[in-house]
């Protein structure tokens, strides 16, 4: 069972200086922008026949990035309802799916008789065959790895740390 260490995060941001608080506002935009640069770029552009309610760059129009000023978080992605609703379809598109499609309906199938490793195999390639008939995944939003991110926030924290050290004054 882990332990919490330390105290509340929300509680250090609001201890933190208002000069690194502004630092990692701004930090956190210019996240925010590359990673909503990326994600525009990546989504795709709907380009089959006209349908009720679709609208071409309907997806790429409801991208957004924004920093909530309290807890300094980042949000990218479809933020807000408004946008929420106008391009539900999103996670399908992103992470793909396997609804409405014949190949997913499976006839009643006979029981596994086999044992052990056999039966094993036998169910994967089962769940295979269902999992290869579907959508697949077109991910525009997801394409960064923390390491990624992180990097510009290491060296940021480390002048935060020096600076609350050096008892620079707080808001």
């Amino acid at each position: 069972m882990g332990r919490r260490v330390g105290g509340n995060f929300k509680g250090l941001l609001q201890r933190l200086p208002d000069a690194v608080a502004d630092e990692l506002r701004a930090e956190l935009n210019e996240t925010g922008r590359m990673i909503l640069a990326r994600a525009r770029a990546l989504a795709p552009v709907y380009r089959g026949k006209p349908r009720k309610g679709r609208v071409p760059g309907t997806l790429r129009a409801a991208l957004s990035a924004r920093v909530l000023e309290k807890g300094l978080k980042l949000k990218v992605g479809i933020v807000g309802k408004p946008a929420a609703r106008k391009a539900f379809y999103a996670r399908f598109v992103e992470f793909g799916h396997r609804i409405g499609y014949r190949g997913n309906r499976l006839a009643k199938q006979p029981p596994i008789t086999a044992r052990g490793t056999a039966r094993r195999l036998i169910i994967l390639r089962k769940r295979k065959a269902i999992r290869s008939s579907g959508v697949s995944p077109r991910p525009f939003l997801y394409t960064f790895n923390r390491e990624e991110l992180y990097r510009p926030f290491q060296k940021l924290w480390g002048r935060a740390i020096s600076k609350a050290a050096q008892g620079a004054p707080s808001q």
